[in-house]
């Protein structure tokens, strides 16, 4: 089954790529038509201002005075300005150029009117819907041609790619010939189809020609992957010579050729041999050692060319590999961690560089999906190194992900070496080395790695986003701030079941930092509010209130279960309200600073959960003990009371930032304010009485 979905992954990624081209492609046609629609409407008015100018001038404008015959020789012929009764003046002589330009009829000539001129000529309307016609033609017309030789050839390329692979593990399953000859018989196959290639490009048949060159290079990698890794018959020398020698080949002619086809093919082939012809045993140095091969073809071609399609494949080909051999093979007798750590390295050194060679060598500007690229190759490393070195060997993960940290400041000051114009690159390595300096913190303090990963990874991705004006990764980098919270309460709740540090332990730590990356959110937007939308805005004040409410939360938590294991029980909840309390003022301060309704309103809600607790207290009656007004629920009454009072005290003073609907607040929470205060008082004594 995950052989499918991964070919599916394949599939997917590849046609997305593709019509991500031919978004592209229709995109730029209709720009074009939208310019000649544009240029069609403004001669059209033009067109129409002359005429509606020559319709509507008046008589009198056109038939002046004669003027003197001297002047009349001097001014320029303009028969649509002249009167039709006027004759024309010509010379005696009978041989003479104006003589032979007149008509035969010799009948004068009249101004033609708009009506005429309207029905000799096209209407513009038509002009531009003939133009339209014309490019829906021709796009759709490149759409067939690209679908006939290109996508069709691609097709019969891929199933003859399985083809090869699925005789080779027949011809195994039933014992056919002997494997020397089986291996002998692919390459001389894999070499005849790269030869008909040949002969068919030189007929100038690009896209025939590429994609059997591409089909006979991966023959050639299953033969020979065959030979080494599943017959045995080749060493590991001899068998990556080979092997080699076809990569570099396969690279030089689609450099030479620009042929995408033909690399995509080939890599294409290479990274379902080794599923196909699996045994299901464990060959990790085999496996890992032909996938890094293929790895650095996909970098050479990506030294010259940038083909999205190309390095999205060798990326999701070779992370998918090793993470279905890891998780099949990690409780293996043969596994071990060290030759894991060193392979997973390797491969994420490439995926580093993969994404910005083209664009250091040139020194062009970085597009944003390279950083979102390298953004996914930083998750998969960090995500497979945890799931490693988390239960023995913590610490070793927190310098691994230094490493990390410093790899990307490594690759931001080369950046800005090469690209002294891109400050966008440079700030986009410096976020992904804070945001991986930010994750070792917690790591060496024990804390909970993935967790803090997905919450770390949101900021800095909306960081990214905002540099690179791209508005559905501001929104969908919610996606691991969410997961991040959703772990606190599902993973890691309850935060304690015995008695514990309080603050100072990672399960406190933990939560309270994902609180903190989605403050952290929400100050980036607050930070970019010039190039925010609308929709910025309302995540900006979703986010900050869920994450102020979480963190307030955790920390009720925290001292609840502290003084639970503590048995200090009757300070439970007036020790809570007090906390409450402060968090309402803390919402009141940050609506006035920041103008925010809903951050105002928000601490209303905080002193609503601070009274349930202070009157659940004064529920359960009194303790032996007990003194009167110099006890913790009544001094957590009197906070709640002096907040109200504080929230009239504003609502009075900066009217001028409330709303309409809040303008009239003040009076009625000093007098809810006062009552609360008689209530409360009334309640201490008569308990105690």
């Amino acid at each position: 089954m995950w052989i499918t979905g991964l070919v599916a992954l394949i599939v997917s990624a590849l046609v997305w790529a593709k019509l991500k081209d031919l978004r592209e492609v229709i995109g730029r046609q209709q720009a074009r038509i939208d310019s000649l629609t544009k240029e069609i409407s403004r001669m059209k008015d033009s067109h129409g201002d002359r005429v509606e100018e020559s319709v509507s001038q008046p008589p009198e404008q056109v038939t002046e005075e004669p003027l003197p015959v001297n002047d009349q020789e001097q001014q320029p012929e303009v028969p649509e300005a002249k009167p039709a009764e006027a004759p024309v003046l010509l010379p005696a002589s009978t041989g003479t150029k104006t003589e032979q330009a007149r008509p035969a009829d010799d009948e004068p000539k009249f101004p033609q009117t708009a009506a005429s001129a309207n029905s000799q000529k096209p209407s513009f309307s038509d002009t531009a819907r003939s133009l339209l016609l014309y490019t829906d033609r021709q796009k759709w017309a490149k759409l067939e041609e690209k679908l006939g030789k290109q996508w069709t050839t691609w097709a019969g390329a891929v199933v003859l790619i399985l083809s090869a692979c699925f005789f080779v593990k027949y011809a195994f399953d039933h014992q056919w010939l002997g494997e020397p000859m089986r291996v002998i018989l692919g390459a001389a196959a894999g070499l005849g189809v790269i030869a008909g290639g040949w002969s068919v490009l030189r007929r100038k048949m690009r896209a025939l020609g590429q994609g059997l060159v591409g089909t006979g290079l991966a023959i050639l990698y299953v033969s020979l992957y065959a030979a080494y890794g599943f017959y045995e018959l080749l060493g590991q020398p001899a068998a990556f010579t080979l092997m080699a020698l076809v990569t570099a080949g396969g690279v030089a002619f689609a450099v030479i050729h620009d042929a995408i086809a033909v690399s995509f093919l080939a890599v294409l082939g290479g990274f379902l041999t080794p599923i196909l012809l699996s045994r299901g045993t464990d060959a990790r140095d085999a496996l890992f050692a032909y996938l890094l091969l293929l790895d650095l073809g996909v970098l050479a071609v990506a030294f010259f060319k940038r083909w999205r399609a190309l390095d999205v494949l060798a990326f999701i080909g070779t992370w998918a590999l090793f993470t279905g051999w890891y998780f099949k093979f990690r409780h293996a007798p043969t596994y071990s961690t060290a030759p894991t750590m060193l392979w997973l390295a390797a491969f994420y050194v490439v995926f580093l560089i993969q994404p910005f060679v083209y664009h250091l060598r040139l020194a062009t500007p970085i597009v944003g999906e390279r950083f979102f690229m390298a953004v996914s190759n930083a998750a998969g490393m960090f995500g497979l190194t945890y799931s490693v070195l988390h239960s023995e060997h913590k610490h070793i993960l927190g310098f691994v992900t230094l490493g990390m940290s410093v790899a990307y400041l490594v690759l931001g000051s080369l950046t800005r070496k090469r690209l002294r114009q891109d400050e966008r690159a440079v700030f986009g390595f410096i976020a992904l080395s804070v945001m991986f300096l930010t994750i070792a913190i917690p790591i060496h303090l024990d804390f909970h790695g993935v967790t803090i990963a997905w919450a770390v990874k949101a900021p800095v991705l909306l960081y990214l986003a905002y540099k690179f004006s791209y508005f559905p990764v501001r929104a969908g980098v919610l996606i691991p701030l969410a997961l991040a919270a959703g772990r606190i309460f599902t993973v890691h709740w309850p935060l304690h079941e015995e008695a514990f540090t309080p603050v100072l332990n990672q399960h406190f730590g933990t939560a309270f930092f994902v609180a903190l990356a989605g403050g952290a959110y929400a100050f980036i937007h607050h930070w970019q509010r010039a190039n925010s939308s609308t929709a910025d805005r309302v995540l900006k004040i979703l986010t900050g209130i869920a994450s102020a409410f979480l963190s307030l939360i955790v920390m009720n938590v925290e001292l609840w279960q502290w003084l639970d294991f503590s048995e200090r029980d009757q300070a439970m909840r007036w020790a809570c309200a007090l906390l409450c309390t402060a968090g309402a003022a803390g919402f009141l301060a940050a609506g006035i600073k920041l103008r925010s309704v809903e951050s105002r309103l928000s601490g209303f809600v905080a002193l609503l959960a601070a009274g349930a607790l202070v009157t659940w207290d004064y529920g359960l009656g009194i303790h032996d003990g007990y003194g009167l007004i110099f006890n913790g629920r009544f001094l957590a009454g009197l906070a709640i009371i002096a907040v109200i009072l504080l929230c009239a005290l504003v609502y009075r003073r900066y009217r001028e930032l409330c709303r309409p609907d809040e303008k009239g607040m003040s009076i009625p929470l000093f007098g809810a304010g006062i009552i609360l205060l008689v209530i409360l008082s009334s309640f201490e004594t008569w308990q105690l009485l």
